[in-house]
């Protein structure tokens, strides 16, 4: 059943790990969450045992009081199985990938996954020059500037616009010559890049954005249950401001305007897939993803299973077919507006939310899955330099509380299609390969493929697990991976709700150009009026709709690289 039509009424300027620095991650985590992949998107501590992390006390969690780390046996390296597809190579690999995760990547896992690996290819030399703090992104840029780059394998994604990364779309489909099956089965690109047509960066694991909360301040406030509806967190949130005079939510504007964005707009617009995406005879339709493709707003995946044409939006809004003009969007900041009371004062200012909520001074913020690592260091022991950098004092009392997390609360009413979905996205390591020769990329590419496969993988996550470093971001993308116990109860318990992460939802950040546009910029200002009662909610829709469809049209279309005839016409394929 399609939506009904929509008119109601009628009326990558930054990075995403630059939009992670400016939402106050800084010395807690700086956390880094891609959307795709050639777009660019960390728990800096060890895991002991999360005894002062409770589970919350309904719904899916990410922080279960029943994963407790203890020492992990050491277990051999699995013995891969050499198909007729391998050939024995020789060369040297330099690996100058960005670590995420603890503040110190983990040598045992670097040397079992090179002894595993050598025991088919001894004649490649693998040579461990791995990145950790710092500006990875200024560090890359200088080297792949220097004409011929020491790095073979790097986080491509943090430097997307650089031409020469090896294409692995091509391999996608090949035979893994260490499982003998093909890569997409050892490896799921579908969460990733579902429907790219070139890819130069391969992901590892899967995270999403929870929220955190002090389980100590519920306690006091009277709050017995986590939130699940937006009503009822207005009502956690009224409680604890009025019974323990903390503020309720640690929240920066751009958390707002980009994870709230997507996951309300998402709400209340699921239908709007029907309008963004490619139709027979348009120059990106995929008969064989497209032809199955059925509208079902119940399907968590649903933005996974057709071809996003932004042609095809930019049509619908120009010509009337779908707009930002409609009692929806009234609902969705109406609903904003309710909450506003309950965040920090500064939060039109860049802030550290985790340091905020350690400080006491919050009861909840928003932030991805390798949080949940850092809390279980952070609650337990803090030596002076960790306390100094969350803004603790010397002789002030240790953090002494107890967290967990819950999903994000769902708006209801007679306007919502669905259920509020999740923030997921991927992480774990970022890998890609720079294109030098033939031969080498070879050579890269076959290390790749057995790293990012149960054969390399599984030592990958043994070494990690036994040097106690290992921060996993949520389930793993390398499939068939045996993860310990004492892990496997944490990311286990995130139940994924499916990802609103997803064109078109990110209507006020991402969609059309992002941070730094006039048009976000307008809009940005408008949603600050919004929230402090100036604007009436609905005119904002209006507003927004006469920006992008009149106003900015032509800069809109400029910042796209798209033209007024590309846009019109879907089957013409953009020059870029």
């Amino acid at each position: 059943m399609s939506p009904a039509k929509r008119n109601d009424k009628q009326p990558s300027r930054i990075s995403r790990r630059a939009f992670m620095q400016m939402a106050g991650f800084g010395a807690a985590s700086a956390v880094l969450a891609a959307c795709g992949p050639t777009a660019t998107t960390a728990a800096p501590t060890q895991p002991p045992a999360p005894t002062d992390v409770p589970a919350a006390t309904t719904a899916p969690t990410a922080v279960p009081a029943t994963a407790v780390p203890t020492a992990v046996p050491a277990t051999e390296a699995p013995t891969a199985v050499p198909t007729e597809a391998m050939k024995q190579l020789q060369g040297q690999i330099v690996i100058s990938n960005w670590h995420q995760g603890s503040g110190v990547p983990s040598e045992l896992a670097q040397q079992m996954l090179t002894d595993a690996y050598h025991q088919f290819q001894p004649d490649v030399e693998i040579v461990w020059e791995t990145q950790v703090g710092g500006d990875y992104g200024t560090w890359l840029g200088t080297q792949l500037a220097a004409g011929t780059p020491r790095p073979d394998l790097v986080s491509t994604n943090y430097q997307p616009t650089y031409d020469k990364y090896v294409d692995l779309v091509e391999y996608r489909e090949a035979i893994n010559p260490y499982t003998g099956r093909k890569w997409s089965e050892d490896l799921d690109f579908d969460f990733f890049a579902p429907s790219a047509t070139s890819i130069n960066v391969l992901a590892t694991q899967q995270t999403g954005v929870n929220w955190f909360y002090n389980a100590d301040l519920f306690d006091q406030a009277g709050v017995n249950a986590v939130p699940t509806t937006w009503e009822e967190w207005l009502d956690v949130c009224d409680k604890i401001l009025t019974k323990t005079g903390v503020t309720p939510i640690a929240m920066h504007q751009y958390m707002l305007m980009q994870w709230g964005g997507e996951v309300y707009f998402d709400q209340y617009h699921r239908d709007w897939v029907e309008f963004a995406r490619a139709l027979p005879g348009d120059w990106n339709y995929n008969p064989a993803k497209d032809d199955a493709f059925v509208y079902d707003p119940t399907d968590k995946d649903l933005n996974r299973k057709f071809t996003y044409s932004v042609q095809r939006l930019l049509k619908n809004l120009k010509e009337g077919a779908i707009t930002y003009a409609d009692d929806q969007m009234t609902d969705l900041l109406t609903n904003w507006a309710k909450m506003a009371p309950y965040f920090n004062s500064d939060f039109w200012s860049g802030i550290d939310t985790y340091a905020r909520f350690i400080q006491g001074q919050s009861a909840m913020f928003p932030l991805t899955f390798p949080t949940y690592w850092t809390l279980q260091t952070d609650l337990k022991q803090m030596d002076d330099a960790r306390r100094e950098a969350l803004g603790l004092a010397p002789d002030a009392a240790a953090p002494n509380f107890s967290a967990s997390a819950f999903n994000w609360p769902s708006m209801t009413g007679p306007l919502v299609i669905g259920p509020a979905r999740g923030i997921e996205s991927y992480q774990g390591e970022y890998l890609g390969a720079i294109d030098k020769t033939p031969e080498k990329t070879e050579v890269d590419v076959d290390f790749l493929m057995f790293w990012l496969s149960k054969a390399g993988y599984q030592p990958w996550v043994d070494g990690f697990a036994q040097s106690d470093l290992w921060t996993p971001s949520g389930k793993l993308l390398v499939r068939d991976v045996e993860v310990p116990q004492k892990y496997a109860d944490v990311i286990n318990a995130v139940k994924p709700l499916g990802n609103a992460e997803a064109a078109p939802n990110g209507f006020l950040m991402w969609t059309y150009g992002g941070l730094g546009t006039l048009w976000q910029k307008e809009s940005e200002e408008m949603i600050k009026n919004v929230l402090a009662g100036t604007l009436d909610p609905a005119e904002f829709g209006p507003r927004y709709q006469e920006m992008l469809t009149e106003t900015y049209w032509d800069d809109l279309l400029a910042e796209l690289k798209l033209t007024e005839d590309v846009v019109m016409n879907p089957q013409l394929e953009p020059a870029s």
